[in-house]
C-alpha cells in the first residue's frame, strides 16, 4: 500500500507502486461524479447513478458501455479486459464492481481491482 503525504494546507500527494497508483486513479475516477471536482468538470463517469436503474440486465451494459468510454478517455494507460457486476442487496442499490485491467505496454498477468457500490 502506499503512503499518502501532505498536510491540510497542501494537497496530499501519494508514492506507491505503479500498479497502486493506477488502481487508485480508476477507482477514483468510477466514483467521481462529473461536475464534482472544480475546475475539471468532465472527470469522472456516471456509473453510480444507474444504481437507481431497475434491470439488472441493462444496469450491467450500461455500466460496462460507460466504464469503456471513460476510461479509454480519462485512464489510457490501461485497457479492460473483464467487467463483472455483483449484486449485494436484491433492490440493485448496493453491488460490487469487479474489473480485470491490464496496463498498456507492461508485460505481466492482468490486475484485479474490486470497487464497492453503494448507491
Amino acid at each position: 500500500m502506499g503512503i499518502v503525504f501532505g498536510n491540510k494546507a497542501d494537497v496530499p500527494f501519494k508514492i506507491g507502486t505503479k500498479n497502486e497508483l493506477i488502481a487508485e486513479s480508476i477507482a477514483r475516477i468510477i466514483l467521481t461524479i462529473p461536475g464534482e471536482r472544480p475546475g475539471n468538470l468532465t472527470f469522472g463517469s456516471n456509473v453510480r447513478a444507474f444504481l437507481f436503474e431497475n434491470d439488472l440486465l441493462e444496469v450491467k451494459s450500461l455500466i460496462e458501455l460507460e466504464l469503456l468510454a471513460v476510461l479509454e478517455v480519462q485512464e489510457p494507460r490501461v485497457t479492460l479486459t473483464k467487467i463483472v457486476l455483483t449484486e449485494v442487496s436484491d433492490d440493485l442499490r448496493s453491488m460490487v464492481l469487479a474489473l480485470e485491467f491490464v496496463i498498456k505496454n507492461e508485460p505481466g498477468q492482468p490486475k484485479l481491482l474490486f470497487i464497492p457500490l453503494v448507491a
